[in-house]
C-alpha cells in the first residue's frame, strides 16, 4: 500500500507464439507478469515483503514464526520480538534476498546452537506432583465413566429419534395425501359451486323472462279487451302466452338440476366411518342378572331347538267325524 503500481506488460507480444495445432508447445510471452513483480519486490523497497519472507525462513529454521499465523501479518498481530524481526527485515534485504545465505545465519546463531537439555526438578515439585497423581486418577476416572454413560444415553436419543423419524414417515404421506384428496375435493366443490351459480343465473334470467312475457300478454290482453278482438292483436297475445308457457315448463327442470348440483357429494359432505368404540355397559337389575345364570340360558337353549322342531315337523289336521 502506498507503493506505484506494477504496469501492465503489452499483451500480443510472444517469445514463443501459442499453436493451437500442437497442444505440446508452450507459449512464452515475451513480458511475464510473474518476473515484472519478482522485480518490483526484489529491490528492497517493500518493508511488508521483507518482514513476511523473513518471518517465514525464520519458522522454517526454528520451527516456529515470530508472526503467528505465518499469513496474518497485522497490527493486530503483532510479533513476539518486534526489534528482532525488523533486524532480520533489513539484514536479508541487505543480503539481496539470498535465501540460502540468510538460512546459514541463522543456523550459525547462539539462539539455534542452545542445547533443548530440559532441566531436572526440584524434589519438592515431584513430590508434590507424586502427592496429587491419585486424586487426578481418581477424577480422570470418574470423568471418563460420566463420559461413557453421556455418549450412551446421546446414542440412546438419537436411535429413539431415527425410530420417530421412521414412524412418522407413513403418517406424513397419509398426511400429503389426504391434502391432495383435499384440494381435488375443493377443486371438485368450487366446480360445482361455479355450476350450480351458472344455473341460478340462468333461472333467475328465465324468470325474467317470464315474467316481462306474462306482463307482455296481460297488457295484449287488456288492449285486446279495450280495442277488441283483430287478428294481429289475438296472434300477438298467442305468441307471448305460448314464451310463457314454454319459459315456466322449462323453470322446473332448471331446478331440479340446481338440486342435482347440490347433492352433489364432497369431501365435506360424506359420511363419517362408523365408530367402533364400544358401548357403555349398563346397570343391569337383579331379575336380569338371575335369568342370565348358566342354567337359565342352557334352559332357554333347549326351548329355542324344541320350537324349531316343533316348526319343522308337519302339522297335522283332525279331520271331522262323517255324519
Amino acid at each position: 500500500p502506498g507503493e506505484a503500481e506494477v504496469a501492465e506488460p503489452p499483451s500480443g507480444e510472444w517469445v514463443v507464439a501459442p499453436n493451437p495445432k500442437d497442444a505440446n508447445v508452450r507459449p512464452i510471452p515475451k513480458e511475464s507478469r510473474r518476473a515484472l513483480l519478482a522485480s518490483a519486490l526484489g529491490d528492497g523497497h517493500h518493508p511488508a515483503f521483507r518482514r513476511n519472507i523473513a518471518n517465514r525462513l525464520w519458522a522454517l529454521v526454528f520451527g516456529r514464526g515470530l508472526v503467528e499465523p505465518l499469513d496474518l501479518q497485522h497490527s493486530a498481530n503483532p510479533p513476539a520480538n518486534p526489534a528482532l524481526l525488523d533486524f532480520l527485515a533489513e539484514q536479508i534485504a541487505a543480503m539481496k534476498f539470498d535465501t540460502r545465505a540468510f538460512i546459514r545465519e541463522l543456523a550459525l546463531t547462539d539462539a539455534f546452537q542452545r542445547t533443548l537439555d530440559v532441566p531436572e526438578l526440584a524434589p519438592e515439585v515431584t513430590k508434590a506432583a507424586a502427592e496429587k497423581m491419585p486424586v487426578l486418577e481418581q477424577e480422570a476416572a470418574a470423568l471418563a465413566t460420566a463420559l461413557a454413560s453421556v455418549e450412551a444415553e446421546v446414542s440412546a436419543v438419537q436411535k429413539a429419534t431415527v425410530e420417530v423419524q421412521r414412524a412418522a414417515e407413513p403418517v406424513k404421506a397419509e398426511k400429503v395425501k389426504q391434502d391432495a384428496a383435499a384440494a381435488e375435493a375443493k377443486k371438485i366443490a368450487d366446480a360445482a359451486a361455479a355450476e350450480q351459480k351458472k344455473i341460478e343465473d340462468a333461472l333467475a334470467a328465465k324468470r325474467d323472462a317470464q315474467k316481462t312475457l306474462a306482463e307482455a300478454a296481460a297488457k295484449v290482453n287488456e288492449a285486446v279487451a279495450k280495442a277488441g278482438e283483430t287478428p294481429e292483436l289475438a296472434a300477438a297475445a298467442k305468441t307471448f302466452q305460448t314464451k310463457a308457457d314454454a319459459t315456466m315448463a322449462e323453470m322446473p327442470q332448471s331446478r331440479k338440476t340446481r338440486r342435482q348440483k347440490r347433492r352433489t357429494p364432497t369431501r365435506r359432505h360424506r359420511r363419517s366411518p362408523p365408530c367402533n368404540k364400544p358401548r357403555p355397559l349398563r346397570r343391569r337389575s337383579w331379575t336380569k342378572l338371575r335369568r342370565e345364570s348358566p342354567r337359565s340360558r342352557q334352559h332357554s337353549m333347549r326351548s329355542r331347538r324344541a320350537r324349531r322342531r316343533n316348526a319343522r315337523k308337519p302339522k297335522m289336521r283332525l279331520r271331522s267325524p262323517r255324519r
